[in-house]
């Protein structure tokens, strides 16, 4: 259970909480562009002639596009998410680590070899 010294990712979370916002609905409009483009092929003689081919083949292009990117930003909407709480569940568990671990005694400590040759005297 986080305190309130804890750092909790709160800024991080509503960002990545936006970016997904934003991807979503970047994602439904590429999927409404799409479905724009598709009506405009089957729609009657008067509205393809309008618009023509050309034009509903780039919007459905367009479609597609900006609906894979909504979905990029989606996904890495929930990585960063996924990756602040892995930060925080981390935190959590050192700060637990250290109340229950006993710090050695420095006698028990044992300084590293050293590499270098004795200097002669």
């Amino acid at each position: 259970m986080p305190t309130a010294s804890d750092p909790t990712y709160l800024k991080g979370r509503a960002v990545s909480r936006l970016l997904e916002i934003f991807g979503w609905l970047t994602a439904a409009l590429g999927v409404t562009l799409l479905g724009l483009g598709l009506w405009w092929v089957v729609s009657p003689p008067v509205v393809l002639a309008v618009y023509g081919l050309l034009g509903s083949v780039v919007l459905m292009g367009m479609g597609i596009v900006i609906g894979i990117t909504g979905l990029i930003a989606v996904q890495q909407a929930l990585t960063s998410r996924a990756t602040f709480q892995t930060a925080q569940d981390t935190r959590s568990l050192l700060g637990q680590h250290r109340k229950t671990a006993h710090p050695a005694a420095p006698s028990a400590l044992r300084a590293e070899p050293s590499l270098s040759r004795p200097t002669p005297r």
